[in-house]
């Protein structure tokens, strides 16, 4: 196999995306795995994080409409906006968790 001892077979999402039925061998150490996995989490919260800042600001211009007309629904959005922002702030400190895992795996491969 190549790669030494820290390479592996394995039937994995590589030999299924090709339409194989066969292991696709791949000198991968375990370190860059857990790196790859790592950045796929961050990659997909800061995905989630844009989309939640594009509703924060889809309500904030809901907000600034339902004030200008007077709306009686100016509570809802006013719980919508709160709970956004909260999603928002906790979405920010797992994305800068996850970053600083990453740097950690990077550190630790070389």
């Amino acid at each position: 196999m190549p790669g030494g001892s820290d390479a592996r077979c394995h039937w994995g999402r590589r030999s299924a995306r090709l339409g194989l039925g066969l292991p696709s061998c791949v000198g991968v150490s375990e370190d860059g795995d857990a790196f790859a996995a790592s950045a796929a989490v961050a990659k997909r919260t800061a995905a989630l994080l844009r989309d939640a800042r594009s509703v924060q600001r889809r309500l904030d211009t809901l907000a600034a409409t339902a004030m200008a007309m007077e709306d009686p629904s100016l509570d809802r959005i006013a719980e919508a906006r709160e709970a956004v922002q909260r999603l928002v702030l906790e979405l920010g400190y797992r994305e800068r968790g996850e970053q600083r895992r990453a740097k950690a795996a990077v550190r630790g491969i070389r």
